[in-house]
């Protein structure tokens, strides 16, 4: 009895062996061996590293039952939010899982230490604030912004609005983006030296924010800023005139809006300059801002005299008459010249039909810029203007700036030549009148010099002998004006010839016509260029009033004597008419090559008296009856 029941308790140990067996293997089977997939969907952050390529991460079982396996994460976006396939690869079978990507961490804002001395410069743009601040600035997904507010205004904004191929380790080209980006409201700049609050809040796609806050202390430490002139924009200064500091710069500029400027003379400040030479003058251009920020500049600047206005006055005109506000207003400048061409007029309203007392200003200006302005009161009423005479002050200048000068014509021009030389002519009438007759005698001149005391005035020795009282003198101006010298006048003739030159007061000429005429252009050497054959002209403008009597002619000879008692002439062509004794003859550039005669007898009075015409005297020896008149 008793074996039988030891056999029937060896029973439930065997099983309960079998059981535990099976239970150990189905547990070593479940947790080592099987493979199956690990989960079937996980969420991840945006731009992690989480998501492998390592099989063992998605199967179940250890790493030799799925050696050969492989994962595919083509289709994973890592750094764009989304639900994304990920499938691993195990023999013949297939395994899907999603993978989740999230953005749950805002941007990553770095921060510099900012210690006590560190500022942001006066007059910086606000965008200097993420400059100054930070290191940088990014987020994983590459699509973030941030807002910047300084003492808790908005004033920029920027953001990266596609993220390009700027990843989480691209920090410091999305900062570089994000700076390019800034956008300004408001005035833009820090312009009060203060301590400001500032903010700064990112904010990606997702909604993600982060805030950073500072104080930050804004000082100005660079002195204004001076922009000389270019060489090719250099302005030049008048002589004679006050210069402000600003005046010899291009431009100054200071964060603060506030400087003072002055001048450095020997370590003196000055506020205004003057030179009186012309020429380069170097100054010291100084200039200080309200912190006391201060910069010295050197600059060279060129010295030249202003244009200055000659026969200008105060006149009446008369009511209702024409009347020309240009008229007889001239300009002159030192290198210039004539400048009356660049003469502009303010008419201050005037009418000549309404009486009254009208302001006119006249402004001229020369190559360099400089500008003159000077007002002529004109007064409309009953009184007619009267003549009036250029002061000395005024001949000087006229003389000085070779006023009464023509530059002959750079090619022979018939018809130029003909408006160039009219200045220069003159016409001369004697009346007469007895109990027993009447009548007038007339010839014509031309004007060899004009000079602050006298004029000088050719023509040939039989015309001023046919004077024996006062001579009208007519001009070639517009109004064709005249004047009575007293005679006997001063003369003196040449002993080669039959010309004669005499002198009349400068001062007598009027103003109106001064301004008008001009001295011939005269080359006593004016023969070595001329050739037999060459058209010359006999021009005497306005005579008696009229029309110009004007003579084409043709050179000849040079030949000094083609005749016995016809010293000192050039034979022409035969074109001249009464009356025209006395005046020039010119070549088509203007040159003075002759002067008209018609009596060649009248110097040589053992001959008879005789009419040999095609001739002309020559002009050697008018410089010295020129220089025996003014002794």
């Amino acid at each position: 009895m008793k074996k039988e029941s030891d056999k029937f308790n060896i029973a439930p140990l065997i099983i309960g062996c079998l059981i535990f067996l099976a239970v150990d293997y189905y547990a070593l089977w479940y947790l080592y061996i099987r493979v199956v997939p690990s989960f079937t969907e996980k969420t991840v952050e945006l731009g992690t590293a989480e998501v492998s390529l390592n099989a063992d991460d998605y199967l179940t079982g250890m790493h030799i039952f799925h050696s050969d396996a492989w994962v595919d994460t083509s289709k994973l976006n890592a750094y764009v939010e989304g639900s994304y396939p990920v499938v691993v690869y195990l023999s013949d079978k297939e395994y899907e899982y999603t993978i989740v990507v999230e953005d749950t961490t805002p941007p990553d804002i770095d921060e510099k230490l900012i210690t006590e001395d560190d500022y942001i410069e006066l007059g910086a743009d606000y965008s200097a604030a993420v400059e100054e601040l930070f290191n940088s600035i990014h987020d994983e997904s590459g699509i973030f912004g941030i807002t910047l507010y300084v003492d808790d205004e908005e004033v920029g904004t920027a953001g990266i609005t596609n993220k390009g191929y700027f990843t989480g380790e691209d920090a410091n080209a999305q900062f570089e983006r994000l700076k390019e980006s800034f956008d300004r409201t408001g005035n833009g700049f820090f312009d009060e030296r203060k301590t400001y609050d500032i903010k700064l809040v990112a904010t990606d796609d997702a909604g993600n924010t982060d805030t950073r806050s500072f104080n930050v202390e804004v000082k100005d430490t660079l002195p204004p800023e001076i922009v000389t002139y270019d060489e090719d924009e250099q302005p030049y200064y008048a002589t004679g005139r006050k210069y402000e500091p600003e005046d010899f710069v291009k431009e100054v500029t200071d964060a603060s809006d506030f400087f003072s400027m002055a001048f450095i003379v020997d370590e003196e400040p000055l506020a205004y300059i003057e030179y009186d030479d012309m020429g380069d003058h170097e100054v010291i251009v100084y200039a200080v801002d309200e912190a006391g920020n201060e910069i010295r500049v050197p600059v060279t600047a060129p010295f030249d005299e202003p244009p200055m206005f000659i026969a200008v006055r105060n006149k009446d005109v008369k009511l209702g008459e024409d009347y020309d506000l240009l008229y007889h207003i001239i300009a002159v400048d030192n290198t210039d010249g004539d400048v009356s061409a660049s003469v502009t007029v303010d008419d201050g309203g005037f009418d000549k039909d309404v009486e009254g007392t009208y302001n006119v200003k006249y402004t001229a200006t020369d190559s360099h810029g400089l500008t003159t302005e000077i007002v002529s009161e004109l007064t409309v009423g009953d009184e007619k203007a009267g003549a009036f005479f250029l002061t000395d002050e005024e001949m000087d200048l006229l003389c000085e700036y070779d006023f009464f000068e023509y530059d002959i014509l750079p090619e022979e021009d018939y018809t130029a030549v003909l408006d160039l030389i009219e200045p220069a002519q003159v016409n001369m009438m004697y009346s007469y009148s007895n109990a027993y007759s009447w009548g007038y005698s007339a010839g014509s001149g031309f004007i060899y010099r004009i000079e602050e005391d006298y004029t000088y005035i050719v023509s040939c020795t039989h015309v001023y002998k046919e004077f024996e009282g006062d001579v009208e003198i007519m001009f070639c101006d517009e109004k064709g004006t005249s004047i009575d010298i007293e005679k006997p006048f001063y003369m003196q003739m040449s002993d080669e010839n039959e010309v004669a030159m005499i002198r009349i007061p400068t001062s007598e000429i009027p103003a109106d016509v001064l301004v008008e005429i001009k001295a011939i252009y005269c080359d006593e050497n004016v023969y070595d260029d001329l050739k037999k054959g060459q058209n010359v002209v006999a021009y005497s403008g306005h005579f008696l009033n009229g029309k110009p009597k004007i003579g084409k002619m043709a050179i000849q000879s040079l030949d000094e004597y083609f005749m016995s008692d016809a010293r000192n002439c050039v034979k022409t062509t035969h074109d001249i008419a009464r009356g025209m004794s006395g005046g020039s003859v010119c070549d088509l550039y203007g040159r003075l090559i002759g002067v008209v005669e018609g009596y060649m007898s009248l110097w040589n009075f053992d001959k008879g008296d005789y009419d040999n015409s095609d001739f002309l005297l020559r002009i050697e020896g008018l410089e010295d009856l020129y220089e025996r008149l003014k002794q």
